[in-house]
């Protein structure tokens, strides 16, 4: 069967169909499907739940598999893919921004070399909520007016696993893990695709502390010029999982946030995996 690529938004993302992912995989339809990675930013491939040891298969597809940082996530049968879980509270229903994935982030970033992008697919959902947001921040990239482009050039952002900055703080890591995050990663505000050549912002603004090139007041007053552009819903798109969706994003480029939207007590779970990166520049 031949592939289809099916754009999902104005803004980013495409679904693959017609692609068998418990049949090995031709090199023209891998071909396919990175091309349409590096175009849309975000692709959806629509699956029956897939064993760990296949998903870090098709991931392989795109890069070297990772290890993760909180080893309590680790899949017993396979390290290399973690058990995301997602079970609110009746506390955190009443406060949802107190709950740190629902803030714009992407994966890593307090690392000096990040992943390059992450897979995700939905293993248990609520009957009704629960998706994941994503930004386009190549498109808000292009967006900014060329003073602004000019005002960024050269300032660097650094990256904490931890900032007051956050709307919701981190919570406690075992010694290992604070060990492995304890120094900040200091990364360029626009960055240079590797792949593409497309420069895009670099931001995540659960980790991103201060401008290292400025004062705090202006600092701040930059992060909060940057969030509110970066916070248009025509950068965005919002994405309504079903049972066995694999998505794969660009952590490049983009930014994601789940949405709080569902009861408590109820799980939401899938597997991740993580795709070893490059320093941004």
């Amino acid at each position: 069967m031949t592939i289809t690529v099916e754009p999902l938004s104005d803004a980013m993302g495409a679904e693959i169909k017609g692609l068998d992912l418990g049949a090995a995989i031709s090199e023209a339809d891998k071909r396919s499907v990175v091309e349409a990675f590096l175009e849309h930013h975000l692709l959806c491939v629509p699956s029956g739940v897939l064993d760990p040891s296949d998903f870090v298969r098709f991931a392989s597809i795109f890069g070297e598999v990772q290890p993760q940082l909180y080893r309590h996530r680790f899949h017993p049968d396979e390290p290399l893919v973690s058990v995301m879980k997602s079970e609110m509270t009746e506390q955190q229903a009443a406060q949802p921004d107190q709950i740190r994935v629902t803030g714009w982030h992407t994966d890593d970033s307090y690392f000096p070399t990040p992943c390059k992008a992450t897979l995700l697919q939905a293993i248990e959902l609520p009957e009704s909520g629960g998706a994941t947001r994503f930004c386009n921040l190549r498109a808000a990239y292009d967006d900014l007016d060329e003073t602004t482009k000019e005002e960024l050039d050269g300032l660097h952002a650094v990256h904490c696993y931890d900032t007051p900055r956050a709307a919701a703080r981190a919570k406690d890591r075992t010694q290992v893990e604070q060990s492995e995050t304890e120094k900040p990663a200091t990364h360029p505000i626009v960055c240079t695709h590797p792949d593409t050549g497309r420069k895009s912002l670099y931001l995540n603004f659960n980790r991103v502390d201060r401008v290292e090139e400025l004062d705090q007041k202006g600092s701040d007053a930059l992060l909060d010029r940057l969030f509110v552009h970066i916070d248009q819903p025509r950068f965005h798109y919002h994405h309504a999982w079903r049972r066995g969706d694999i998505l794969m994003w660009d952590n490049r480029c983009t930014m994601h946030a789940a949405v709080p939207d569902y009861a408590p007590g109820v799980m939401r779970l899938h597997h991740r995996i993580l795709l070893r990166g490059t320093a941004p520049a």
